[in-house]
């Protein structure tokens, strides 16, 4: 497990919204939020909010993605148990495209 930085101001933000909170929510007003008030272009405050978003989320998982392992086309997933799951972009893009998983897609907001 990690510890959570809580001084990264998209983090700090999206620790101040109430629970439970829709992903596509949280993430367009933390966008939204760091657009306004800390001046950051919309490409980049998305992937700010979206990686907060994941840090968040992934809190007290035994499970994490090798960065050293994993490719532009291969993210390598790891489990406490010492299982690993290797997933092809192709693999990634058939999860995404599946009916079940359409809902996932988050863009960053336009507006605030």
């Amino acid at each position: 497990m990690h510890a959570l930085d809580q001084t990264n101001a998209a983090t700090a933000f999206l620790l101040t919204l109430p629970r439970p909170v829709r992903k596509e929510e949280a993430v367009a007003r933390c966008c939204a939020h760091l657009m306004t008030e800390h001046d950051m272009a919309r490409d980049h405050a998305g992937i700010l909010a979206l990686q907060a978003f994941a840090e968040l989320q992934a809190m007290n998982q035994t499970t994490w993605v090798d960065l050293d392992a994993s490719t532009a086309h291969l993210v390598v997933i790891r489990q406490a148990t010492g299982a690993t799951l290797a997933l092809t972009l192709t693999d990634l893009m058939r999860l995404v495209r599946h009916e079940s998983l359409s809902h996932q897609t988050v863009t960053a907001a336009t507006t605030h």
